[in-house]
């Protein structure tokens, strides 16, 4: 069985706000670091990005996000894609650290498709960026 902490789909608002609304829940105030370089993007999108192709609602999500976002390097165009609402309906989800082995097996045992991303950090409701 998955023992899943808290989790959230990543839909219209985009995966950084989809992400944020995520550890504001959380009455442990804790916050997350991600590494969008490992991010599943489909095939064209880095090529949108270099052309400057953004949804009509990337720059909302973007706003929206920003404050609450921490740079730990330079922001690169690839990182667009946490703001960008284009999604398939994927879900996100935090699990606890000292199963994070156990529960991978089981996820791969039954062929389910799933990429770590990122992992819960100390910033109080806040998303690092590495």
């Amino acid at each position: 069985m998955l023992k899943i902490l808290s989790m959230t789909d990543i839909t219209g608002f985009g995966l950084a706000n989809h992400l944020l609304n995520l550890i504001k829940r959380d009455n442990g105030k804790t916050g997350l670091t991600i590494f969008p370089k490992k991010i599943p993007i489909f095939k064209g999108v880095e090529e949108a990005i270099k052309k400057g192709v953004k949804s009509s609602l990337f720059d909302n999500n973007y706003l929206i996000a920003k404050e609450n976002i921490v740079y730990s390097r330079n922001e690169v165009s690839v990182d667009e894609i946490l703001y960008d609402p284009q999604t398939v309906g994927g879900v996100a989800f935090i699990i606890p650290k000292e199963e994070k082995e156990k529960q991978f097996q089981l996820l791969k045992k039954y062929k389910i498709n799933f990429t770590e991303i990122g992992y819960v950090n100390n910033l109080e409701n806040k998303i690092k960026i590495s």
